[in-house]
């Protein structure tokens, strides 16, 4: 992909993020996600979407809930333009963020929240 094509699509994209946890539909509370990407800016598209899931995990007699980035092969463009986020997780490296930590770190870096809280029918 050529840089004017990529500055095209960045124009026609923005970036977003959706809390499936706290969303409307989100009833298995056991699966915490929070999807992230650039999505359209008519809100029917995306070019590059990933997740951010957290885990259960145990060690030894402790218990630890632990964030790993999910990103598909058709999402590394996305991703590439995420640099200041990256960034940002850098300086939290090996810190068991939290679900409410990671929204925050988006918000800054400057992702709208496009998570549907309200049940949008009657």
């Amino acid at each position: 992909m050529d840089l004017p094509n990529k500055q095209k699509l960045l124009d026609e994209y923005k970036r977003g993020f959706y809390w499936t946890t706290k969303a409307w539909y989100g009833e298995n509370k056991d699966y915490r996600r929070i999807g992230f990407g650039l999505f359209g800016k008519e809100g029917n598209s995306t070019i590059g979407e990933m997740s951010m899931k957290w885990h259960d995990l145990k060690y030894g007699l402790k218990d630890k809930s632990v964030p790993r980035l999910d990103v598909f092969n058709d999402a590394w463009f996305a991703l590439s333009t995420f640099q200041d986020l990256l960034e940002v997780l850098a300086e939290v490296d090996e810190e068991d963020i939290t679900e409410e930590r990671f929204v925050d770190i988006l918000l800054d870096c400057g992702f709208e929240d496009l998570t549907e809280y309200e049940f949008p029918y009657e």
